[in-house]
């Protein structure tokens, strides 16, 4: 089975967030009948079109990235699994404080 397309869970989408030290906390969540997920991917990026891999092979469902203040971000994450099949989360839009 494909694993499902993870749930953004934070930064809420459409939010403002205050970042710590200039990071801020990623996280998500996902269902896979298998339960053989391998990594996750997060892409993260000004435009919605044009998103670049940020962080790759990660094997926990949140992550801490920096981020510059007074800027929207746009974010999905990609879950694969131990079958090399992939789902896509929607993307998902935030806003950091001054």
């Amino acid at each position: 089975h494909f694993p499902f397309p993870a749930k953004l869970l934070s930064p809420e989408n459409n939010s403002r967030v205050s970042l710590e030290n200039g990071t801020l906390v990623l996280k998500w969540e996902t269902i896979d009948l298998d339960n053989d997920i391998e990594s996750y991917d997060v892409y993260i990026g000004a435009d919605p079109d044009d998103l670049s891999l940020a962080l790759e092979e990660l094997t926990t469902n949140s992550v801490t990235a920096t981020f510059n203040p007074d800027q929207y971000y746009y974010w999905k994450v990609t879950t694969r699994d131990k079958e090399g099949n992939i789902s896509y989360s929607i993307i998902g839009v935030f806003r950091t404080s001054l």
